[in-house]
């Protein structure tokens, strides 16, 4: 970039009677990068940038677009920023939030099995800490309801393993009541227990 506002300014000096060698020292010498930046800043500021349907034809002058520049090309600029700081924010929320086991170094898929009635939250709570899945499984059969609680299944298909997770919403707030590493047989107990 700064080569070419050097060969730039050093043509301009030519062209107005000075010797090249003695424009392009005095070229070098005061386009410091600082100058540099802001040359550069002030050429995308005044040029801007010019919106086309057909951007594969950029060079193709004779179509025309719609120009952006000054200070609408900073606005466009700022809002493409925050725009992609938003996705990537989103992402990583995305991936930070996902279960991994360490011991099988693979991620839970997470799949929200169903949600239960108040009324029996305390005894699939006990049957879960029992580890009596077949019991858990006919519980959460039978007491399917829209219910602040839930009971969901983090799957790691390929290893032997899951993950079961009882959790309460409540004002935007989720609780996790429960939570334990559980094999694949006794997934399938909770999924099916008949």
């Amino acid at each position: 970039m700064r080569a070419e506002y050097v060969d730039y300014f050093t043509k301009m000096g030519v062209q107005s009677g000075v010797p090249e060698r003695q424009a392009r020292a005095r070229v070098e010498t005061l386009l410091t990068p600082a100058r540099s930046a802001r040359a550069y800043l002030r050429e995308v500021t005044d040029y801007g940038i010019v919106l086309r349907e057909d951007s594969s034809s950029r060079l193709n002058s004779s179509q025309s677009g719609t120009r952006v520049a000054g200070v609408w090309y900073w606005l466009l600029s700022a809002l493409e920023t925050v725009l992609a700081a938003f996705i990537a924010g989103a992402m990583a929320h995305s991936a930070a939030s996902a279960r991994f086991s360490e011991a099988r170094d693979l991620w839970y898929g997470k799949k929200k099995f169903a949600s239960v009635a108040p009324s029996c939250v305390v005894e699939l709570l006990d049957s879960m800490k029992a580890e009596r899945w077949r019991e858990a499984g006919q519980l959460m059969q039978n007491a399917k309801t829209e219910s602040s609680f839930q009971v969901v299944i983090y799957d790691c298909a390929p290893a032997s393993e899951g993950f079961v997770a009882l959790t309460q919403t409540a004002n935007n707030q989720t609780t996790c009541l429960y939570e334990a590493a559980v094999s694949q047989e006794n997934i399938a107990l909770l999924r099916n227990p008949l």
